[in-house]
């Protein structure tokens, strides 16, 4: 999935719009076959240019499916280009 679930400072702060973050978070579900963070998450930056965040936070089983240019390495270093730090966390088997 290449969900965006944009938070601010303000957001972090305030208990009712982190609960829904969370929920949102909580309901995503695997869409498709395939493992590609880094189109993901350049689509995702893409989406919020003009609002560049700061960080961006990327669930991943740490495989890409289809080849190297998927992988999260390849998007990592863009984004760190652009001065957002990614934070991969890991989920699966």
């Amino acid at each position: 999935s290449d969900t965006a679930i944009p938070l601010t400072q303000s957001d972090v702060n305030d208990k009712a719009q982190l609960q829904a973050a969370l929920a949102e978070i909580k309901g995503l579900k695997a869409d498709g076959i395939q493992t590609r963070p880094a189109p993901a998450l350049r689509k995702v930056l893409t989406d919020l240019r003009g609002q560049q965040p700061s960080a961006a936070i990327v669930l991943t089983d740490g495989v890409a499916s289809l080849s190297e240019s998927d992988s999260l390495s390849h998007a990592a270093k863009s984004a760190r280009q652009h001065g957002v730090q990614i934070y991969a966390v890991g989920i699966g088997s």
